[in-house]
């Protein structure tokens, strides 16, 4: 892979997000985050990988993504709550992992 791609005369834009779609990203949900990224959701981190996530690392990280997933149906969500919530999620389980 090259980042050549990444230089250009004209402004893309303040950021550019790079989304990779090789047979292991895809099984992920990658496509679904390119989704909604065309229909103008840029929430990308962390709620996209929440809302493409299976299970989480650490017990009480876990315990709060089986309930954010139950709020949600299971399904993907996009809502300035989720996208904090999602946020606290994922520091809990940073924390978990900090204090092992």
């Amino acid at each position: 892979m090259s980042f050549y791609h990444l230089f250009s005369l004209k402004s893309k834009g303040e950021h550019t997000c790079l989304v990779y779609t090789g047979t292991a990203c895809y099984l992920k949900g990658a496509q679904l985050i390119l989704n909604e990224i065309k229909k103008g959701f840029y929430r990308i981190v962390p709620l996209a990988r929440l809302n493409i996530a299976t299970k989480m690392k650490m017990l009480l990280a876990q315990k709060e993504f089986e309930i954010f997933k139950v709020m949600n149906g299971g399904k993907p969500v996009h809502s300035t709550f989720d996208f904090h919530y999602s946020g606290l999620i994922e520091a809990l389980g940073d924390v978990e992992i900090a204090e092992k």
